[in-house]
């Protein structure tokens, strides 16, 4: 089984933990349900060696997750309102 490619800009530790709880270490856990878990970034950087989920926040490293490895993954599971994210436009790459 390849892993879960999950992209979500606003990556909210309930969901994570509501929807792949099964999935998560007991340290991966244990951190989701800390204050650091508030930022993004450290989300993604603490669940970044997780043998079956895989978490982006922006958009434009989402595409080149899926370019340069999409054979790595068995499921696509992407925010549908991702067009509209502010790293998208900032990028100037619609």
């Amino acid at each position: 089984m390849g892993k879960i490619l999950y992209v979500e800009d606003e990556l909210d530790r309930d969901k994570i933990l509501h929807y792949f709880g099964k999935y998560l270490s007991d340290d991966e856990i244990e951190f989701l349900n800390s204050p650091e878990a508030e930022y993004r970034e450290k989300i993604k950087e603490k669940l970044n060696n997780n043998p079956f989920l895989h978490v982006e926040f922006n958009f434009i490293d989402a595409i080149q997750v899926i370019e340069y490895g999409y054979e790595k993954f068995s499921f696509f599971i992407i925010d549908r309102d991702l067009l509209g994210s502010k790293e998208l436009k900032d990028s100037g790459q619609f």
